[in-house]
């Protein structure tokens, strides 16, 4: 079985002068600015009124001028950050929101004397955030992260 195209230069020509423009539509448009290392869009070119459909993934700080929606619904707009004294050895020891304050998160500082390696334990607990270790020779502080309507 042959297969045979025959195209004519003139429409040769004509074929790639669309995918050209195409072409030139689609990907330098993107661009948007005069210099080609700043692909994609400044953020004072994007449209913030509509919801982004999807999960947004960001690996750094965020920082928040005005308020932070939690959900689409509810306001925050005051965080703290709460932290514990130091524990004694073996620390078991919490830090708690305030009732008022909702935990977005916590960390754990610790202080080992002998640096042999131990299980250290660092979670969420109620509306505060424990720091546990069976190691005698460590002690902990722990830190709640928390926003407020």
């Amino acid at each position: 079985m042959e297969i045979k195209i025959n195209i004519k230069k003139r429409h040769f020509f004509i074929l790639a002068g669309l995918l050209l423009i195409l072409w030139i539509l689609v990907f330098v448009r993107a661009f948007g600015t005069n210099n080609p290392s700043n692909f994609g869009h400044s953020v004072g070119e994007m449209d913030w009124s509509q919801a982004i459909p999807s999960n947004v993934n960001i690996n750094g700080n965020l920082g928040v001028n005005g308020q932070a929606l939690i959900q689409g619904r509810r306001p925050f707009t005051q965080s703290i950050i709460v932290n514990s004294a130091w524990s004694g050895s073996p620390p078991d020891i919490r830090a708690d929101c305030p009732a008022e304050y909702q935990l977005i998160g916590g960390s754990c500082e610790w202080q080992d004397t002998d640096n042999l390696w131990s299980n250290a334990l660092s979670y969420p607990d109620a509306n505060g955030w424990r720091c546990q270790s069976a190691d005698g020779s460590r002690r902990a502080r722990a830190y709640a992260f928390c926003l407020s309507p």
